[in-house]
């Protein structure tokens, strides 16, 4: 359990940290995009600030996941973005192949059980806390 978990860690941070990069350094090769989609990167890229402000939360995010150091905290900050690619995967993007289906699913159920083993962290957000 702990080598699934530490491949959980890994790998799911793994694939924010060289996205994230990627919006600086174009290092990877660019997927093929349906119209839509291009139309969207174009329009995040063209604001001038925001593919690089969503580049850097993801590296930060994936290194502090890989690192194990306060992944609560980086879990949260991921949860939007995570939103925000299943939907542009599998609205934008459908119809290009299974590779966008199997991202999604690998991104929702990683940060599922990321947030499931890190549940504790979380009781002070959702419950209120015990007044004495």
């Amino acid at each position: 359990m702990k080598l699934f978990t530490f491949s959980v860690h890994v790998l799911f941070g793994g694939i924010f940290l060289l996205f994230g990069l990627s919006k600086f350094y174009p290092f990877m090769p660019i997927p093929p995009m349906n119209p839509q989609a291009a139309n969207f990167i174009a329009a995040l890229i063209g604001t001038g600030y925001l593919w690089y402000l969503i580049g850097a939360i993801e590296t930060i995010a994936g290194l502090m996941v890989i690192l194990r150091r306060k992944v609560p905290l980086a879990l949260l900050i991921l949860a939007p973005i995570i939103t925000n690619i299943v939907f542009y995967l599998l609205i934008l993007q459908r119809g290009i192949g299974f590779l966008p289906i199997a991202m999604s699913i690998f991104l929702v159920f990683s940060e599922g059980y990321l947030i499931y083993l890190y549940r504790n962290s979380y009781k002070s957000i959702i419950f209120e806390p015990e007044k004495s």
